[in-house]
């Protein structure tokens, strides 16, 4: 297929050069034609390797408060009723999780202290008045820590 010259110019840069009669291409059209090729090529590598690190940026960022939230929770799932609450910024569903694990944390921290004191109410008045008995730590956390 013969073209005239300034036709189909185009379409012969971006044909792999194993594809195109080389014996009708002047040296500087192969020689551009290959160039094409490493550019176009160069291109795709980069932009590939952009969509790998934006996906690793935004599962770092879905993930990160989930660990935090998740290993919050074990602390207190041990029994660990000194955990520091979880600081909350976002509007998202992660933050309603954080929410509700900070409120958890406060309502145990209430009940427990709460059952110890009435716990340890009969056996003060059972005791005879001579050193005044102290509560257990846990009973002594206060229900909200300082604020950061």
């Amino acid at each position: 297929m013969e073209s005239k010259e300034g036709e189909g110019s185009c379409f012969t840069l971006f044909l792999p050069v194993d594809a195109v009669n080389t014996t009708d291409l002047t040296l500087n059209q192969v020689a551009l034609s290959k160039s094409s090729i490493w550019i176009l090529s160069l291109l795709i590598i980069i932009a590939v390797i952009a969509a790998i690190l934006t996906t690793v940026f935004f599962i770092r960022n879905i993930s990160k408060p989930l660990i935090i939230v998740t290993n919050t929770i074990g602390k207190v799932t041990s029994g660990d009723l000194t955990v520091d609450l979880l600081s909350v910024k976002s509007k998202d569903e992660i933050a309603i999780l954080a929410r509700s694990c900070n409120d958890m944390v406060l309502n145990l921290r209430k009940t427990v202290g709460s059952w110890l004191r009435r716990k340890a109410s009969p056996l003060r008045r059972n005791k005879s008045r001579s050193a005044p008995r102290r509560l257990p730590a846990a009973a002594q956390v206060s229900p909200m820590p300082p604020k950061r």
